[in-house]
């Protein structure tokens, strides 16, 4: 699946193959003001084995950590970050997208 949101690739470690990592699986659906990372990320049974694998959580941890960043410089909520940006700077930082 390709998501406009995407945050990174899990590195096609574990049975499930490479596949992209959307930005929503980090932003809790029924808790404000909290962006998850690493195991505690949302997602489909078939790729739970991969994400708790260390690459996954880097890639989701660097993705956090700019999101958090981005949302206390245009004082936004995790919900209303700016996907470009984080993904401009991901790009920047040598994150690959696809």
């Amino acid at each position: 699946t390709s998501f406009k949101d995407a945050i990174g690739y899990s590195g096609g470690f574990g049975t499930a193959g490479e596949f992209q990592i959307p930005y929503g699986s980090l932003v809790p659906a029924k808790l404000d003001n909290l962006i998850a990372a690493g195991r505690c990320i949302s997602s489909e049974f078939q790729v739970a084995e991969t994400l708790r694998l260390i690459p996954v959580c880097w890639v989701t941890g660097q993705a956090a950590g700019i999101a958090a960043a981005i949302c206390v410089q245009d004082k936004c909520s995790p919900r209303e970050v700016d996907i470009d940006k984080l993904q401009n700077t991901l790009r920047k930082q040598g994150a690959y997208l696809g």
